[in-house]
């Protein structure tokens, strides 16, 4: 009868574990935020575009490691420090997979505004103001997973779109995975991606303004959006639609071109958002959170920085020093080692030679003459510029040699 009661005993218990399992599994977390709990408003799609520009600048890419490692070293513009600067790089290389994983966040949190917008739309029928309003955060979101993508493909497409748009490129995720497979994608072709980032700029395109107010400067435009379309149309060699696009920029009396001094000043973040910037990147110096810890600071200057004012880890390539000749860019490209800038103490002094080159000389773009990084918690506050009307005449000179328009060509 013991014997009986213990095994009854422990049959109810084992019953009422099962009878509970259901509620055990299914508890939630009240503090954690979902889509449905989120998106019931246009302020928190605002954050959540906001996400997505904080992706763009991270430390990842264009906060230090893509602008460094791969937009100078790759071409062989800086010298020495990785394996990109070497010409050694592996499908396993720590800062490719920085790229990768930077870029794919950009993805990721624009792909999280997009797919939701729908939904909110359909359910809290919000009135013309809001839609309004949701449209401009949408046009962002459009242009800056189109500005991901386009940089993805250049990086891991396997041939140009010319050349061979069959070939394959990067998977192309366009929602929210949900589950492993969604998140295992095979790669798409490279045609496949550039039709994707058309289709994302010609959105962006349609629902940008052409200007902001000073208090929302630092968003794309519609002109970003034209810039960007006649850069890809110029990667994809369909020169006609490029041409278009570069004219629309040029012919719009909004930008107009830096004289060398304020060329000067604009790369070293005494002239943010001038007169020729078509997209830009706002950073300033954050003194309580540095780069490391998701700070507002750019760690650009940190690593590129002469020596005593920062890492001095990546230089200009010797050749490329020569190649300049007497072109006086190179004045705002790069510090001679008897230049002067703000050592620790804030005193000017020559920065000295360069460790890794044998001219000596170290980058000067994004590298603050007055201030060294070690005093500011590490960061600068200099803004990062993507694109520029003196880049766009440059694309559109580009056209029209390669079209056979060499008169007009000459008169830019």
């Amino acid at each position: 009868m013991k014997q009986l009661k213990n095994i009854l005993t422990f049959g109810l218990l084992l019953l009422g574990i099962v009878a509970c399992e259901d509620e055990f599994l299914t508890l939630s977390n009240p503090n954690e935020i979902v889509a449905e709990s989120f998106y019931t408003n246009v302020d928190n799609f605002h954050y959540s575009l906001n996400s997505v520009y904080s992706a763009t600048k991270s430390l990842d890419l264009f906060g230090q490691a893509f602008y460094i490692q791969t937009l100078l070293a790759l071409p062989h513009t800086s010298d020495y420090w990785n394996a990109q600067c070497r010409n050694e790089v592996t499908s396993g290389d720590g800062n490719m997979y920085l790229a990768w994983r930077g870029w794919y966040r950009v993805v990721a949190r624009a792909n999280d505004l997009i797919e939701n917008a729908p939904t909110y739309i359909d359910k809290y029928s919000p009135n013309e103001a809001q839609r309004e309003e949701l449209d401009l955060i949408l046009g962002q979101a459009y242009f800056l997973r189109g500005f991901a993508y386009f940089h993805m493909v250049r990086l891991w497409g396997e041939a140009g779109y010319a050349q061979d748009s069959s070939k394959l490129s990067v998977p192309l995720h366009l929602k929210v995975a949900t589950s492993r497979d969604e998140m295992m994608k095979p790669r798409a072709s490279v045609g496949q991606v550039y039709t994707q980032i058309i289709k994302d700029l010609k959105l962006a395109e349609e629902l940008l303004p052409p200007t902001w107010n000073d208090d929302n400067i630092a968003r794309v435009t519609n002109y970003a959006a034209k810039g960007y379309l006649g850069k890809v149309y110029l990667y994809m060699e369909e020169y006609g639609q490029a041409r278009s696009y570069f004219e629309e920029v040029i012919n719009s009396g909004i930008f107009s071109l830096l004289t060398f001094e304020e060329c000067d000043d604009m790369f070293q973040g005494k002239l943010e958002f001038s007169d020729e910037t078509i997209f830009e990147l706002n950073y300033s110096i954050d003194m309580t959170q540095n780069i490391w810890e998701n700070g507002l600071g750019s760690g650009i200057a940190l690593t590129l920085a002469p020596p005593g004012r920062g890492w001095s880890n990546c230089t200009p390539h010797g050749v490329n020093i020569f190649r300049f000749g007497s072109d006086p860019r190179l004045k705002i490209a790069t510090y001679a080692p008897e230049d002067s800038a703000a050592n620790v103490d804030g005193v000017m002094m020559p920065v000295g030679e360069s460790e890794f080159n044998y001219t000596g000389h170290s980058f000067r773009k994004y590298v603050p003459e007055d201030y060294s990084v070690y005093s500011t918690n590490r960061n600068s506050g200099i803004n990062y510029i993507n694109m520029r009307l003196s880049d766009v005449y440059l694309m559109y000179a580009e056209v029209l040699n390669t079209t056979g328009n060499d008169a007009l060509h000459q008169n830019l």
